[in-house]
Order: C-alpha cells, then sequence, then structure tokens
C-alpha cells in the first residue's frame, strides 16, 4: 500500500547517511578534514591505529529522532581493525595519536577506548568518555552540552607543560578513573 511505501521511504531517509567511517590512513582539510553538514547524519567513526587527522572534526547535524533524542555520532579513539581494516568491538592498548585541531559538535560523543590520544585544541561537544582502558593527555578546552558529562573511567593527564585540560560542563571521576598532573623541576605543576 501507500502508506507502507511512505513508511518505508521515511526510515530510511529518518536513518545515518553514513552509518560507519573507519579511518586508518590520512584526511586533511583547510575548512575540516572530517565535516558533516546539517543534514548528513553520521552514526560512528572509529579512529584506529595509523590514523593521521589535520583539520578540524565539525558536524553542523543537530537533528532529534522519533523519541525526541540527539542523533548522536560517535566519535571512538583506539579500537583494533580486522584484517580488512574494519573496526572491531576490541580495544587496541597500542593505539597512539597526536591531534591538534578541534572538535566541533553538538551531536559528537567522543570517546578514547584504548592507547593513548594527545589532543590539544577546542572542543564543543556532546559529551567525553575516556575508557578504562584509554589515556587522554594534552592540554585544551572540552565545553560539553547542559545535562551530559565529561567522564573519566580511565587517565586523565595534562600533559603540556604550562597547558591544562579545562572541562566546561559536568565532570565526573569513577573509582577507575585516574586524574594525573606533572611537575617541572621547580616544583609547578
Amino acid at each position: 500500500s501507500l502508506t507502507h511505501q511512505y513508511h518505508d521511504i521515511y526510515k530510511e531517509l529518518n536513518g545515518a547517511l553514513v552509518s560507519r567511517f573507519d579511518l586508518s590512513g590520512r584526511v586533511a582539510g583547510e575548512k575540516a578534514a572530517i565535516f558533516m553538514s546539517e543534514n548528513a547524519y553520521v552514526g560512528d567513526i572509529n579512529v584506529m591505529q595509523g590514523a593521521d587527522i589535520s583539520g578540524d572534526v565539525v558536524s553542523e547535524y543537530a537533528e532529534l529522532d522519533d523519541d525526541n533524542n540527539l542523533r548522536l555520532t560517535q566519535l571512538r579513539f583506539g579500537l583494533k581493525a580486522d584484517n580488512e581494516g574494519r573496526a572491531t568491538t576490541n580495544i587496541d592498548k597500542e593505539f597512539a595519536i597526536r591531534y591538534a585541531d578541534n572538535i566541533i559538535g553538538e551531536n559528537v560523543s567522543l570517546q578514547f577506548l584504548g592507547g593513548e590520544s594527545v589532543l590539544s585544541g577546542n572542543h564543543r561537544l556532546y559529551d567525553v568518555r575516556v575508557g578504562e582502558g584509554a589515556t587522554l593527555s594534552g592540554s585544551g578546552e572540552y565545553a560539553i552540552a547542559n545535562g551530559s558529562s565529561f567522564t573519566n573511567q580511565g587517565t586523565l593527564y595534562a600533559s603540556q607543560l604550562g597547558g591544562a585540560i579545562t572541562v566546561q560542563g559536568n565532570y565526573e571521576q569513577t573509582s577507575d578513573g585516574r586524574l594525573q598532573v606533572a611537575f617541572n623541576n621547580d616544583k609547578q605543576i
């Protein structure tokens, strides 16, 4: 029937434009290395060993689902790849990346799952989670959406001398999470 056809088309258009993007190579851009426009919903972006991102990660997408919840893009760092370069659900303890640009998107859920990620820059996000097997270090600002949080279950480390990791919004430290600081020879943090 026409109603069934409409419903099937609506479900397809209502889903992700890209359900999953697995990155293990280089992406770069002057405006943005990864850009999601206001009508381009991306479900998952998995940044794996060998990835090199030069330029901002920007999402202008901010649509709600049928239950009035924001459709989130899961931006994950530190999953292992399979033999064909696709992300698995396994944590990569050897994962390492340095990223010096900004991540901007009110629908971006930033997740550090394994290895060490060194980020600087200013980030405006839905939420952040540092998982048990992950270390987030570097400097910069993380602005978190109202009602969401920056949750540390792993290791958070302001590793750059004179730099700080600033969280604007709710910060949660779990019993497994570690917050590390560094001192210089003058005993300054």
